[in-house]
């Protein structure tokens, strides 16, 4: 056994020694150490801050103030609970052999390999409305702002025109991006997005005090006097205009693929400290939300816009600085999204090359994420890639003969004499790429308002991600006279949010359809 043992240690197979990540200098350099409670709270509200802080103020002006401030926290302890069940699952499945570590292996424990499949082609769902949603934002971000240094008669020629500008972004930016195999330098963009979100709170709060002035009828209402007005509290308040506010919060609190590999990169992970991570962040996520939402608001009133960067703000440099860094944040995220998408549709068996060992490794990667690349863990579970590749290795020094391995690999790598497999692959790989990013861009071009997009991914996919799943998962896979009281609870709650959604998008259809939209 020592003799295998050194002919292990000794071989070429181990993994490469791998560049220490962004958010791995970042956590040092900051004195947070990896699987911290620190840590792992900046990883979860890379998960969770996005592109949904953009409609917070439309939804303040769909449902009002107060009732928005509500929903905003409502919305937080919805997802709070979902946390609970997958963090619940994990532990009471923590005793089997072989215990689920992603979504697609809790679908697989608890409805088999068909329900796996329906669980991974839903999150290819998602990822390619997500990447339609990031693809509107650029689109109506980039004009706007290219508008504020272009004369008033270049405006509307037609490389002005967003579906031009998109698409040259797609065939100079995310193209090339999403066509590499090595995605490790993008891992960790969502970092970019929590910035620019704080900023743009903190800029929004600031450019709604600069512009207040209780004696210009033109401007907007000084906070004092706005709290007092019942059209700036209420405003729309009504059952449509909260069943439109819901989709928008559940969008804005969606991270529950990313729950697994955060709590098993926790140093001595219990549900007691991943449940504090949760809290920690969704406090965070309530005070960013809730300042973005009311100021934004407040500002505008009723001319405030789907995209509230998109309202007048004067073309304050200030407010330019954070739009550009949120164009910045979603190009780089668009590619993620792709490659995770890739991946879910091709799987690793096209990935034949031993020269593209890193490759699969970083698909590895990717299967711990469930194809959901918010989350921003690659990093998390590497060095259980390590052990289970050496483990893995170790095996076949054990078990296989030398000819048995040659047979082996030949028929899982094409040992290196079938070309045929290796052009394949790559054809794969370069067409699924094309199709994703161009109907991405089709999607994107037909839609002018981010909020309609996010709405129709916060009343279909995501409802079925985030409160459907773990409460399947929960009944599933714990014992059944066990928390009978919380499936009881988190059955409801699914069911509720599920059905609220599915209103608003049957709303959203009919609003389309008479060209409302």
């Amino acid at each position: 056994m020592r003799e295998v043992k050194q002919r292990f240690l000794d071989s070429h197979d181990e993994l490469p020694e791998r560049t220490p990540s962004f958010l791995l200098k970042f956590t040092k350099t900051v004195n947070i150490p990896p699987g911290s409670i620190r840590s792992s709270v900046i990883t979860l509200l890379s998960a969770t801050v996005g592109s949904g802080v953009l409609s917070l103020p439309y939804a303040a002006k769909q449902s009002g103030v107060i009732s928005c401030v509500v929903l905003l926290m409502l919305g937080s302890v919805a997802a709070y609970l979902t946390i609970w069940q997958l963090i619940t699952v994990t532990v009471e499945t923590s005793n089997l052999s072989d215990p689920p570590k992603t979504y697609q292996e809790l679908a697989t424990r608890s409805g088999g390999p068909r329900f796996a499949a329906f669980v991974k082609w839903l999150m290819v769902a998602n990822l390619f409305g997500t990447c339609v949603a990031y693809m509107v934002v650029i689109a109506t971000l980039v004009p706007a702002a290219l508008s504020v240094f272009l004369p008033g008669d270049l405006q509307h020629e037609w490389y002005m025109q967003r579906w031009f500008i998109l698409l040259v972004i797609c065939v100079v930016f995310e193209t090339p991006l999403g066509l590499m195999k090595e995605m490790g330098a993008l891992r960790y963009t969502s970092l970019i997005a929590i910035f620019c979100s704080i900023y743009l709170a903190i800029i929004t709060v600031i450019e709604y005090f600069i512009m207040c002035d209780d004696n210009d009828p033109n401007a907007p209402q000084c906070f004092v006097a706005s709290m007092k007005d019942e059209n700036v509290i209420l405003h729309d308040f009504g059952f449509q205009g909260v069943i439109a506010t819901i989709p928008l919060v559940v969008y804005s609190f969606t991270c529950q693929p990313q729950v697994l590999p955060i709590y098993l990169e926790l140093v001595r992970p219990s549900p007691t400290r991943m449940l504090r991570v949760a809290r920690y962040a969704f406090v965070f996520c309530v005070l960013l939300y809730v300042t973005i939402a009311i100021f934004g608001f407040l500002t505008f009133v009723g001319e405030t816009q789907g995209d509230f960067l998109l309202n007048d703000y004067k073309h304050h440099q200030e407010v330019l600085v954070g739009g550009f860094g949120l164009i910045v944040a979603v190009s780089l995220c668009i590619p993620m999204f792709v490659h995770a998408g890739r991946f879910n549709i091709i799987g690793r068996n096209n990935n034949n090359s031993n020269d593209n060992d890193n490759d699969n490794n970083d698909d590895d990667e990717e299967s711990y994420m469930d194809g959901s690349v918010n989350g921003n863990s690659g990093e998390i579970l590497y060095s259980q890639m390590q052990q289970e590749q050496q483990q893995q290795n170790m095996h076949k020094l054990t078990t296989t003969s030398s000819s048995q391995q040659e047979d082996v690999e030949d028929s899982n790598t094409c040992g290196g004499k079938c070309t045929r497999c290796l052009n394949k692959g790559d054809t794969y790989h370069r067409l699924v790429t094309l199709v994703w990013i161009f109907s991405a861009y089709g999607v994107a071009s037909t839609f002018k308002n981010i909020e309609f997009v996010i709405s129709i991914l916060g009343s279909t996919t995501i409802p079925i991600i985030g409160y459907i799943l773990p409460a399947f998962f929960l009944i599933r896979l714990t014992p059944r006279n066990s928390y009978k009281c919380m499936k009881a609870v988190c059955c409801t709650m699914a069911l509720v949010v599920e059905v609220i959604c599915l209103s608003n998008l049957g709303f959203q259809i009919k609003s389309w359809a008479k060209g409302d939209i």
